[in-house]
């Protein structure tokens, strides 16, 4: 070889991309000489043309020398390869995750799942929709069009990101955690084939901003508190706020407000003595609060809704009130207010001082009454009473007066038996504090005087110097007191008399030259006890005794009690609690005193119904057990005040219950549920766990599933048929059908009917309105003690205390009102039937011209009328009843056994008093019957032949038509005149 020479073989290798040429070169000393010129046509036969240069090649060649070594790889050519894409990137500004957070921040960190990132395309959609266009001709309807538009959609598709963290922290809402930079694009390169290399496109060039982050300009700021976490081109704040809360006071500092704003679910509730603590600060009454179960559930409930609480009321709620009152005399004016708590009605001065200037008192201080109001209304008091807004002057008394006795008093004897009865039966001076003074024993005569009698007429009295009541008005002076004369209990000045004020025996007795006198009432006590249907509970009325009555008694309830069979679940306890109220003047009507026990499911809570419940059957069973669709079980009705049920406790084994006759009730197996009650039934937590329920206003129980309500009103949705069988209930009813025939509805209000009445009975307390009229086939009877409405009215009867409106017509009806009939409508009409109006009537026509039989009665009390029929009937009872005596006395058998027969004469005496009585009762009726009421029959078109007029028995026979007049009763003559209403 020679010096300097390189021989050898050379392979060019060109890699994948064609950025990189390389000769593989293998010394040969016999080879051909490799140089320059030899490598440069090498490359050329490769197609290379570029990423070389001759200097290049011989620096090549150059470092084999000096001794070539046997193979070396020697690198020809290269090319530019191109600077790719550079997506954007971020940096993190994060907060450290506060010491008392570390805990939640793990957990919340080892439980979050990947990050799902969505991103938001908007794309415009092709879509068809119907139009309605006008017709060019007025009188053609509209046509639809179907056409062709589009609009704006918005579609989220979430981003699939490398869910390895790379970093955590903490953030605070607003705060920047991060800035962004934006990606670079990049540059082509060249081969060394002088060919373009594009840079390829990056997969994913995007940072994405996950939950609780937003992307504001080229800055991530937190959404939110809580943890950040962030991976290769992600970043997402998993939220963790604490809670917060403050307690603050009203204006009146009457309820206590709570503002809370929740966290993180994972964080404890503020405890319950920081609570307490807060406020004692506040120096709240703690028993003015709700309780702290119900103050916890808000703030539980707040972070489940993830709401904020704000300026809730803590306090039990109360509405304000005021109320000015002035002593009967007027001499004294009082202004009492209450500050309002909870969801009360706040107390709202200005209303206040508008009441006390319309008050119309006089010498008010005003600047010191808005002074002293509002140091009250600023103040921790809740209550004001007994302020004093003015006072007035007293009268003075004139000189005394002579007076005079009209009582008759008792003969020696007389007096001496009532004084031996008052022995038996004391009179103390709790029932007659005067006794202190006036003793019975000090008592020298007896008279006895009934309510309102005259006792003493005294001389005319002479005024003293006038006073002034809290109005500013002069109240006369008062006239002197009898000389000598003191008046106690139930006894008062009229005028220039002495009147008794009740019932019963005039003490009179004279003690050191004065003058006693005293009126003490007599009444025996008296004790009433009544079971319920179901045996369940039983209540009891007492009736004290009344001045030297017999007085009630401990062993007098208690017999009456045992009398009644009630042996079981009597509360003792309030029996004699409620017998020394009673002693000492308090009157009680049905109180419960003894309640059954239902039957308990062990372990359950159990409901113990105090009310019967509807058994929503179809059907009932008659006493022949025939089956009866239309009286139907359908309603549980109970009224305001009522113990509805008891809401028993859980036990471990099932508990017999009973009733309270001691009868034994099984106990059931049935499982209960946690009940949902609204405000119409009120509950009433015992101490023994026991929840008691009672019904907040009259109405139908309603229990359905694991709820319990009461509603006021009953609706029936369609007619009254055999799908809802007969409707008796306590309130308004609402028919949104009608009443088909045969079926019948009582209500304890107003009843609405939507649609007609057939042959049925309608009752009511309230008014009746018919919207579509009665069709009454001779059967519907419709009454009510107040009035009734209706289009009109065919074949029926109809009963109202006071006014019947009817828009069209009466035909062939009975009618009886003890207000007015009025028909209204401009061609109204009444005829045929029988029309009784205790202020008479008002129609268009009355009759027919076919002659039709009309009878009008009018100018009494009808309802005494319907009185004296049934007295009527019962004096005939009782005579039938004494003829079947008279009939059983004759009677062999009966007159040899002489206990049958003074059994038999004890029961005609007793019929005969009865009937003695009652005659008496229907000799009164007939009298008050006879009284005329001012009323008139007005009838504004014709009155036809065959009407009939009759008032106190004299009757007026239209035999000639008459046009627009009026009929009334003239008392002097006895007779009903005609009159025409054009002369009035």
């Amino acid at each position: 070889m020679e010096q300097g020479a390189i021989r050898g073989s050379l392979n060019i290798k060109i890699d994948s991309s064609g950025l990189v040429a390389t000769g593989v070169f293998t010394r040969d000393p016999d080879g051909m000489p490799v140089d320059v010129a030899h490598v440069r046509q090498m490359l050329k036969d490769k197609g290379i043309v570029s990423g070389y240069t001759e200097k290049q090649i011989a620096e090549q060649l150059q470092s084999l020398l000096p001794e070539p070594p046997p193979s070396a790889e020697l690198v020809l050519a290269k090319g530019i390869p191109p600077a790719q894409h550079q997506p954007e990137t971020a940096q993190f500004h994060p907060q450290p995750i506060p010491a008392e957070y570390t805990d939640h921040a793990e957990r919340i960190l080892k439980l979050a799942g990947p990050p799902e990132i969505f991103i938001e395309h908007t794309e415009r959609v092709p879509i068809e929709k119907t139009v309605i266009k006008k017709s060019a001709l007025p009188f053609a309807p509209p046509k639809k069009e179907t056409v062709k538009t589009t609009e704006t959609r918005t579609r989220k598709e979430r981003v699939y990101v490398d869910p390895t963290i790379v970093g955590t922290g903490y953030a605070y809402k607003n705060d920047k955690v991060a800035d962004i930079f934006a990606g670079e694009d990049g540059t082509s390169g060249w081969n060394i084939f002088d060919e373009e290399i594009p840079p390829k496109e990056h997969g994913d060039p995007h940072f994405y901003a996950g939950q609780g982050l937003k992307r504001v300009g080229s800055e991530l700021v937190a959404v939110h508190d809580g943890v950040l976490r962030w991976g290769s081109h992600w970043a997402e704040i998993l939220e963790f706020v604490p809670h917060s809360y403050t307690l603050t006071l009203s204006p009146d500092k009457a309820t206590c407000l709570l503002n809370f704003f929740p966290g993180d679910e994972s964080v404890a509730l503020p405890d319950e003595d920081n609570l307490r603590e807060q406020i004692s600060r506040l120096k709240y009454p703690e028993d003015l609060l709700i309780d702290f179960e119900d103050i916890y559930r808000l703030m539980r409930q707040s972070v489940q809704t993830r709401r904020p609480v704000e300026n809730i009321p803590l306090s039990v709620s109360r509405d304000a009130a005021f109320e000015i009152t002035v002593s009967e005399d007027k001499m004294t004016a009082l202004l009492q207010l209450h500050k309002g708590r909870g969801k009360g009605k706040p107390l709202r001065l200005k209303e206040v001082g508008v009441a006390i200037k319309q008050s119309g008192l006089a010498g008010l201080d005003l600047p010191q009454i808005k002074e002293d109001l509002l140091s009250f209304y600023t103040s921790h008091e809740a209550d004001m009473t007994g302020y004093v807004l003015a006072r007035g002057t007293e009268p003075e008394e004139g000189p005394e007066r002579e007076l005079t006795f009209s009582a008759a008093f008792l003969e020696d004897k007389d007096r001496d038996a009532v004084l031996l009865q008052l022995q038996n039966y004391p009179v103390t001076p709790e029932q007659f504090p005067s006794l202190d003074e006036f003793p019975i024993d000090a008592v020298e005569q007896m008279a006895p005087v009934e309510l309102e009698q005259r006792i003493i007429t005294l001389s005319p009295p002479e005024p003293g110097a006038p006073g002034k009541d809290v109005y500013g008005k002069s109240i006369p002076g008062k006239p002197g007191k009898p000389a000598n004369l003191k008046l106690h209990e139930n006894l008062t000045e009229k005028g220039n008399l002495i009147i008794s004020t009740a019932k019963g025996i005039l003490d009179k007795g004279d003690t050191d030259g004065l003058t006693h006198l005293r009126v003490r009432p007599h009444k025996d006590a008296e004790v009433l006890v009544e079971i319920a249907p179901d045996a369940m509970s039983a209540v009891i009325s007492l009736f004290g005794s009344v001045g030297s009555g017999r007085p009630l008694t401990e062993d007098m309830v208690f017999a009456a009690v045992n009398d009644a069979k009630v042996v079981r679940g009597v509360d003792e306890e309030l029996l004699r609690d409620l017998t020394q109220r009673a002693q000492a003047g308090e009157n009680f009507q049905s109180v419960t005193f003894a309640r059954g026990k239902q039957p308990v499911a062990g372990g359950q809570t159990s409901i113990k119904f105090s009310v019967h419940l509807a058994s929503h059957k179809g059907v009932s069973l008659r006493q022949d057990g025939t089956a009866d669709y239309r009286n139907q079980d359908n309603i549980t009705r109970v009224s305001e005040g009522d113990l509805i049920a008891v809401v028993m406790p859980p036990t471990v084994s099932p508990e017999d219950g009973y009733e309270v006759t001691g009868r034994v009730l099984s106990a059931s197996r049935d499982t209960g549920n946690e009940l949902q009650i609204d405000d119409s039934v009120r509950q009433e937590p015992r101490e023994d766990g026991t929840i008691r329920l009672y019904a907040t206003l009259d109405g139908e129980l309603v229990h359905e599933d694991n709820s319990i309500a009461v509603r006021s009103s009953h609706t029936i949705k369609g007619d009254v048929s055999m799908d809802t069988g007969n409707i008796r209930f306590p309130g308004t009813v609402q028919i949104t059908g009608s009443i088909l025939q045969g079926f019948y509805v009582m209500s304890g209000g107003d009843v609405n009917i939507g649609g007609a009445v057939e042959g049925s009975l309608v009752s009511a307390e309230g008014d009746i309105k018919i919207m579509q009229g009665i069709k009454g086939a001779k059967k519907a009877v419709i009454r009510t003690k107040k009035g009734i409405q209706t289009m009109f009215a065919e074949q029926a009867t109809m009963l109202a205390v006071e006014d019947i409106q009817i828009k069209n017509s009466i035909m062939h009806c009975r009618v009886k009102a003890n207000g007015s009939v009025r028909l209204y409508q401009d061609k109204s009409t009444i005829l045929g039937g029988v029309t009784r109006s205790r202020y008479g009537l008002t129609t268009s026509q009355l009759g027919s011209p076919r002659g039709i039989r009309t009878q009008i009665s009018f100018g009494q009390d009808y309802l005494i009328g319907d009185k004296i029929e049934q007295e009527e009937k019962e004096i005939d009872k009782i005579k039938k009843t004494i003829a079947q005596i008279d009939m059983q006395m004759q009677n062999p058998e009966v007159r040899s056994n002489q206990h049958a027969l003074e059994s038999l004469r004890k029961k005609k005496v007793i019929a005969l008093k009865a009937m003695e009585k009652r005659g008496l009762r229907l000799f009164s009726l007939r009298e008050r019957f006879e009284e005329h009421y001012e009323s008139a029959v007005v009838v504004k078109g014709t009155v036809y032949p065959g009407v009939t007029l009759e008032s106190h028995g004299r009757t007026l026979e239209v035999t000639n038509e008459r046009k627009n007049v009026t009929f009334k009763f003239d008392q002097r003559s006895g007779h009903i005149t005609e009159h025409s209403n054009t002369e009035e």
